[in-house]
């Protein structure tokens, strides 16, 4: 029979290696089963301290290890039992050592590790277990989030007690009261963030949809690090000329409101790059748009904007603008300096034609102008030499003015 290894780490925690294997026991109960080993610590505590100055975690040394390993394909790593036991008897000691800092281990072995040895009476692992969670919640990555969330470690936690070392956390609890509504603590940036994402302990996106809002909150002014700002489906009538303050903002969301204008300080936005305000009631768009030279997309359909700024032609980042049923009578020549642009659809307004620049949109893929009283067609609608789809519905086929070669060569909805 295999003798069986024993390292003792305290008076709490205790591995052995049985059967080859390296199990961790709690108070002389089998806690789990080592399936891996990540990465060895180094003893020395200067050494850890420089690891952790160059990571904030263990599982980033993760992330950063899995990418490295995917590029030498076919080579196999093999660790001797006895060599990983005392390597992981090495790593529970480290992270003993070090006050239970969890970022010396993976967290889905730290946090686990951490919630069993609270409920059998570690006073240590008592002490610092809320404090741990927190701080990890908040200064971690959208993973360490996610698995915080997931596993229920946040459920110890109040959402003063977490907001409390946030930056900001206090406006969003007078947020709360003010509404009379519970906004959700989140992780997830993309594609729908809900109520709060915190990144580093600062608030970089706020989700206020469906709230009945009929003005932007005056404290948001507050919230200086916000990437994020979204409030679709309430009763919004204008934006404050203090918008433009968010300088940070790369993602502003104001759909399915009641917004009849918009504020020139709209152009302060430098660092957006989408902005949404479909389904409003806006007549135009100011002119401070041209200002906003890193959006990349533009959704203005569903409005009643009878014309286009000149300045829609400085938006040169831009790749999608859709401003389909409006009242539009006529697009600006400026239009052909967006050569970035992949996406352009106009259906359903009051256009008769299109300008001569049209040609020049040569990243164009789809064009959609389907629903107008298109009368005549530019000829250099030909020289969209990567247009794949062109939507021409309602549109008499007879003033199309197209090549047979873009006839072949364009998917054609008619």
């Amino acid at each position: 029979m295999q003798e069986i290894k024993e390292f003792k780490v305290n008076k709490y925690l205790k591995l052995k290696l049985e059967n080859g294997k390296t199990n961790i026991y709690i108070k002389g109960e089998l806690f789990i089963n080592c399936k891996y080993l990540l990465l060895n610590l180094p003893e020395d505590s200067n050494t850890k301290t420089s690891l952790l100055s160059k990571i904030n975690s263990i599982d980033e040394a993760a992330d950063s290890l899995d990418n490295s390993l995917e590029e030498l394909e076919g080579v196999t790593y093999k660790i001797s039992p006895e060599v990983e036991f005392w390597a992981h008897s090495s790593n529970l000691q480290a992270w003993s050592e070090n006050g239970y800092d969890t970022r010396l281990l993976h967290s889905n072995i730290s946090f686990p590790l951490l919630r069993k040895l609270t409920s059998v009476g570690d006073p240590l692992a008592k002490k610092i277990f809320k404090e741990e969670v927190a701080n990890r919640f908040i200064f971690g990555n959208e993973k360490i989030q996610r698995y915080l969330k997931g596993e229920g470690f946040l459920d110890i936690l109040s959402k003063e007690e977490i907001l409390s070392l946030v930056e900001g956390g206090d406006i969003i609890l007078a947020l709360e009261r003010s509404l009379g509504k519970n906004i959700e603590l989140n992780f997830l940036r993309y594609p729908n963030p809900r109520g709060v994402v915190i990144e580093e302990a600062k608030i970089t996106w706020l989700s206020l949809n469906d709230s009945e809002l009929t003005k932007l909150p005056e404290i948001l002014i507050e919230l200086k690090d916000l990437k994020g700002l979204i409030f679709k489906r309430n009763s919004l009538k204008t934006l404050p000329q203090w918008i433009g303050n968010s300088t940070q903002l790369k993602h502003l969301d104001v759909s399915n409101n009641q917004l009849e204008d918009l504020p020139d300080s709209i152009g302060d936005l430098k660092n957006l790059k989408k902005l949404d305000f479909s389904h409003n009631k806006l007549k135009r768009l100011p002119e401070s748009i041209g200002n906003l030279r890193k959006l990349e997309v533009l959704f203005a359909n569903n409005n009643e904007i009878i014309n286009l700024p000149e300045s829609i032609g400085k938006l040169q980042m831009l790749k999608d603008l859709v401003i389909s049923t409006n009242f539009l009578k006529t697009i600006p020549e400026s239009i052909g300096n967006l050569k970035m642009l992949k996406n352009l659809t106009l259906s359903n307004n009051h256009l008769e034609t299109l300008p001569k620049s049209i040609g020049l949109l040569s990243a164009l893929k789809f064009l959609m102008m389907g629903e107008n009283r298109i009368r005549e067609l530019p000829s250099s609608i030909n020289h969209l030499e990567n247009l794949q789809t062109l939507s021409l519905k309602g549109i008499d086929e007879g003033v199309w003015n197209l090549s047979d070669y873009m006839k072949k060569k364009v998917r054609i909805y008619k």
